[in-house]
């Protein structure tokens, strides 16, 4: 463990972000619900950070937790591509007879642009698109025959997205 801080330290300081690091705060405004962004530069192309979010409907509510990993192409440039990994709960048709509760991994790939707003380094706007990809386990589903089965699926989606946010 000690062997692979040390090699990730170097990495950091021979890339040239040891220097860079900025934190970024945001808010997201997606249809139907909320969320909450953190990102931490660690060089200018690359920066880590954490997603979660609640959304909720006429047929269906959310939340996740993610880690996120963000890569800048080119450099301090707006354009990115994330990678978000983490957990989701996903109820469709909440407090009905078809109440079906699904759990479970999810991994979310996103590309959106972070403009800053006046002068770089405060106030900014992301908009973006996430598609998640909710990996769902042996769940229980209820047959139109009234048994049950176990149903393993990849559940998608599509998210539009608007974040506000501070860099500090």
């Amino acid at each position: 463990m000690k062997k692979v801080l040390f090699l990730l330290i170097i990495l950091t300081v021979v890339a040239g972000g040891a220097f860079a690091q900025q934190h970024y705060v945001s808010g997201d405004l997606i249809l139907l619900g909320l969320g909450a962004r953190y990102e931490f530069q660690l060089t200018p192309s690359f920066s880590v950070g954490a997603l979660t979010y609640v959304s909720g409907g006429l047929f269906s509510t959310s939340y996740g937790v993610y880690g996120t990993g963000y890569f800048y192409p080119w450099g301090r440039d707006p354009f990115y591509v994330a990678l978000h990994a983490g957990f989701r709960t996903r109820t469709f048709f909440p407090d009905t007879s078809w109440e079906t509760n699904f759990s479970g991994f999810m991994l979310a790939p996103e590309v959106g642009w972070r403009i800053d707003a006046g002068n770089p380094g405060g106030f900014f706007v992301r908009p973006g698109i996430r598609i998640p990809l909710h990996f769902v386990g042996a769940q229980e589903v209820t047959t139109d025959a009234g048994g049950t089965e176990k149903v393993n699926a990849v559940v998608p989606g599509f998210v539009l997205f608007v974040s506000l946010g501070m860099m500090f």
